[in-house]
């Protein structure tokens, strides 16, 4: 077959063998279009492949990003309030249903911090405050004192000694109390003024316990 294919082209004059030849490149061309047309096809399949998994791994970035900040600003807000029980449920929480395990180990080692040292320091600050009101003659029988009275009760028998209150800061919140339980009325001005000596102690030992506890 190819020797009468070879004996027919040599039988060609030469305009017919140029003319031939234009064939056999053209439909070289429109091999060559085809093959190119293919690959760009394929080439946009896996872009868009490419493109949706991108957007895909995007969406959940965003998602999980969402999620953590979400977590995170819920403990933040919790430091809000002078209560360290609820910070420890919240970075329980954290360390529970993250799904991030830098922030993981994060939580865990705040809800140490918090059972350490946290969690005493802001129970010391709160005290301060407490007491001030419960000190101030002028406030006597309102419904600040009486609430600061049912808190400081909380404090002195549960919350500080739970978090580990040292000596010094027990033996001043039990001379406050004693003070305290002397308070019957606004006009026994000396009962008041020992009230606001027994303040001043206890607001002292609270900063010296507070700097050594943050030193330590």
């Amino acid at each position: 077959m190819k020797n009468k294919l070879k004996i027919k082209i040599e039988e060609l004059t030469f305009e017919e063998k140029v003319e031939f030849q234009k064939l056999k490149n053209e439909k070289f061309k429109s091999i060559v279009e085809i093959i190119k047309w293919g690959l760009i096809s394929i080439g946009a399949i896996v872009s868009f492949l490419i493109i949706d998994i991108g957007n895909l791994n995007i969406e959940k970035f965003r998602a999980d990003s969402s999620h953590e900040e979400s977590l995170l600003n819920s403990y933040l807000e919790s430091t809000k309030t002078a209560n360290p029980d609820l910070w420890r449920r919240k970075l329980r929480f954290i360390s529970k249903f993250s799904s991030d395990t830098i922030v993981t180990k994060w939580a865990i080692t705040e809800e140490e911090y918090v059972k350490n040292k946290a969690g005493l320091l802001a129970l010391y600050k709160e005290t301060v405050g407490v007491c001030s009101i419960l000190a101030n003659r002028s406030l006597y029988d309102t419904e600040e004192w009486r609430k600061a009275s049912k808190r400081y009760y909380q404090l002195y028998w549960a919350e500080l000694p739970f978090y580990g209150e040292t000596q010094p800061v027990i033996s001043a919140m039990i001379n406050f109390k004693l003070h305290l339980e002397e308070i019957t009325n606004t006009t026994e001005l000396e009962k008041w003024q020992n009230m606001d000596v027994a303040l001043i102690k206890l607001s002292n030992i609270l900063k010296k316990e507070s700097k050594t506890l943050e030193e330590s």
